[in-house]
């Protein structure tokens, strides 16, 4: 019983405390304007959420490309494997089992360089730093992986 009652007080506490420790600390909510729980990978989707800063708009923007092709070199063995599943034919089998996790991120490099999709984004200025900050959301559909795959 008294396991019940502390346990209770403990939620209790730490459920009202959880609010309140930004406030005190002074922290502020920032939007991004990106709203990160649409863009869930999922088996046939993988997408990356990236920022490019630069004191150029337009390097700005070239660094959140090269930013996602990164996240999604990090991805590769999932993604390889999802487009596996949805082309189960012995030779997409064979051809895949005989590569390594390099060559697994190489055709996810070139599929993403060659075909992710921007799906949402958002610029900044910071006029004290003369910062753009380039916020976007890539797509990476798997069907591209399996042409990948297939020419590869």
């Amino acid at each position: 019983m008294k396991t019940i009652y502390f346990s209770i007080l403990s939620l209790l506490f730490f459920s009202c405390g959880v609010k309140n420790i930004h406030k005190m600390s002074g922290d502020k909510r920032i939007e991004t304007g990106i709203e990160s729980r649409k863009y869930q990978d999922n088996n046939n989707e993988y997408f990356a959420i990236v920022v490019g800063e630069h004191g150029d708009e337009g390097e700005a923007r070239r660094l959140s490309i090269v930013n996602a092709s990164i996240e999604f070199a990090t991805k590769a063995e999932a993604m390889v494997n999802s487009a596996v599943k949805q082309d189960a034919t012995q030779s997409m089998n064979n051809k895949v089992g005989k590569l390594d996790i390099e060559a697994k991120r190489t055709i996810i490099t070139k599929a993403a360089t060659n075909n992710m999709v921007l799906v949402e984004d958002a610029l900044y200025y910071n006029e004290d730093q003369q910062v753009y900050k380039y916020r976007a959301v890539y797509k990476l559909d798997v069907k591209k992986i399996l042409k990948t795959l297939g020419g590869s």
